[in-house]
């Protein structure tokens, strides 16, 4: 059944951190301040670890570079994603002015 997949070591935040000349820390901090300053990771299924695949990697540099033309699906997929949760907006709670203005018409 999986006879076709190869081998690929997946790199750690430790990895990522000397492929970009970078602290592990700081990747730390731009996972949890700016994850779009890094290239589109992999969450392990049933795990808290991080990871990325070093051909995602390679194509993120190559386009931070100017190398290529166009971004990598993966890379494309992470943003659209991204992007959609922030268009959403739901029923949710009013904000403070909508609740202020809807007492002064004099509705609840």
């Amino acid at each position: 059944m999986f006879n076709n997949i190869t081998s690929v070591s997946l790199l750690s935040v430790e990895d990522l951190a000397r492929i970009l000349g970078l602290g592990e820390k700081t990747i730390y901090l731009k996972l949890y301040r700016s994850p779009s300053s890094l290239p589109p990771r992999f969450f392990l299924p049933g795990s808290r670890l991080v990871r990325w695949h070093p051909t995602v990697v390679a194509q993120w540099m190559d386009n931070l570079a100017g190398l290529t033309s166009s971004p990598s699906p993966s890379q494309s997929e992470f943003h659209k994603k991204k992007n959609e949760k922030e268009k959403r907006s739901g029923p949710g709670r009013p904000r403070k002015t909508e609740v202020i203005e809807r007492e002064r018409r004099g509705g609840v």
